[in-house]
């Protein structure tokens, strides 16, 4: 079942997500968190809503916003792309180019669903990230290659709206049903 067809979602996750689509971060952390205490951490959203807790105070600047992605990326008991993308966009935010590309290239190479694929290849187009070398002539372990890397490289001077943009609209497909069906229902 697709993930976006889910309707097993905390109500609260499911309207911090409405106030996340449109700016109002202060409104979708109150309910992240309203989420995160309602939830078990053995359920399998609870690391998700976390992500988007550390998420959303990343984009409001606040201390302690990156250590929430971060707790919630390291209590994921399984491997969740939405995370590690949440993670790498939180990261880039808050100026670490290099350690937001190291956590996506923890995923990237793993047999991902075919949305989650395009999502990780959307995101290095986004940062410019350099294609891997296929037949391994061109590793990074010599001083030679990491200059010609570096001539080379498609680096991106990436804006913090430019990600906050992209993960608004990564956001916006991925519960794009689960978000109908609940504006559909009667409260």
């Amino acid at each position: 079942m697709d993930q976006s067809d889910n309707l097993d979602y905390n109500i609260n996750f499911l309207t911090g997500i409405n106030w996340f689509l449109v700016s109002n971060y202060r409104q979708a952390i109150d309910f992240f968190l309203i989420a995160i205490v309602e939830t078990d951490p053995s359920d399998e959203h609870y690391s998700i809503y976390q992500s988007y807790a550390g998420l959303s105070s990343v984009l409001m600047h606040q201390l302690g916003g990156l250590h929430h992605c971060y707790h919630s990326f390291d209590v994921s008991l399984s491997i969740k792309p939405e995370i590690h993308l949440n993670l790498a966009c939180a990261e880039f935010m808050s100026g670490h180019r290099k350690l937001g590309i190291q956590i996506i290239d923890k995923i990237d190479g793993l047999n991902l669903s075919s949305r989650n694929s395009k999502e990780t290849l959307a995101f290095f187009d986004l940062v410019g990230k350099r294609e891997k070398d296929a037949k391994g002539l061109l590793k990074r372990n010599k001083l030679t290659h990491k200059f010609i890397g570096r001539i080379f490289r498609k680096r991106k001077d990436v804006s913090i709206e430019r990600i906050e943009a992209f993960i608004k609209e990564t956001t916006k497909n991925r519960y794009k049903n689960t978000m109908i069906n609940f504006q559909s229902q009667p409260h």
